[in-house]
């Protein structure tokens, strides 16, 4: 019953929103062409706003009531960059010197880069080499290799989404675990 007042009181907090600004700031000597999306289904995002910034410049976008979410920043220039970030409070998002995106003032960013890094990121290199080694045995004729990688694809799999439920179900419940769990 308490997991469920929680989920509740955090989906009415969600969608009023907490942050209302967005700060995007042009390091760089040249001007840009930016474009803000935000997630309307699972890796879905759709345009809602698109602006030019001068050189060495900022522009402050105020939101509208709109619920946490995730968000992605597109920028156009010399080079492509693009930015996902969670807008949960005052934001700043920096296009730097070198033509890097970093978000700054978002602890669920944070906390959403902090669980990539650690956890989706070596899953998908170590399931991306059991694919190569699998494919090379198939090619090789060594069916009876390729199933063995199979199944270490799978335990991988299995391994990962018991972290996903610990997480989820770990009773810090905060945006990224509802996320998930959604």
């Amino acid at each position: 019953m308490k997991t469920y007042l929680h989920l509740l009181c955090f989906s009415l907090v969600a969608l009023y929103g907490q942050g209302q600004k967005l700060t995007f700031l042009n390091q760089t000597p040249y001007p840009l062409t930016a474009h803000l999306e935000v997630m309307s289904r699972y890796k879905d995002f759709q345009v809602i706003d698109s602006f030019i910034v001068k050189p060495q410049s900022n522009v402050v976008i105020e939101r509208k009531k709109h619920p946490v979410s995730f968000y992605n920043l597109k920028v156009s220039s010399k080079q492509q960059s693009q930015i996902t970030f969670i807008w949960d409070n005052e934001m700043k998002v920096i296009l730097d010197t070198t033509g890097n995106l970093v978000s700054a003032n978002s602890d669920l960013t944070n906390q959403w880069v902090t669980f990539e890094a650690l956890q989706i990121n070596p899953l998908r290199s170590q399931l991306m080499q059991n694919t190569i080694e699998a494919n090379k045995r198939i090619q090789a004729g060594d069916t009876i290799g390729a199933d063995v990688q199979r199944l270490k694809t799978d335990a991988l799999v299995r391994v990962f989404n018991k972290a996903l439920d610990s997480l989820i179900f770990s009773g810090q419940t905060n945006f990224i675990n509802f996320y998930l769990l959604v």
